[in-house]
């Protein structure tokens, strides 16, 4: 299926290389995100940038941890 917006078939495309997403579900995906407000919406995409920045794996155990330092 393909939508007539740009921006919602690049967020598709984004989506779909999720593991598991399928193009049927990360396009059900980003009609939702256009469906919620601007607040969650930018609330989720500081969450993601803020896991990327903040979690990496412990040397010791491999385990997933959150530090102050940014992640590599």
């Amino acid at each position: 299926m393909t939508y007539t917006a740009e921006s919602v078939e690049q967020l598709a495309e984004h989506f779909a290389q999720l593991p598991g997403i399928g193009r049927k579900t990360a396009h059900r995906l980003a009609l939702y995100v256009l469906k919620m407000n601007r607040e969650e919406v930018v609330s989720l995409a500081k969450a993601l940038v803020n896991a990327k920045d903040k979690v990496r794996y412990c040397s010791v155990c491999s385990n997933i941890t959150e530090c102050g330092r940014r992640a590599q």
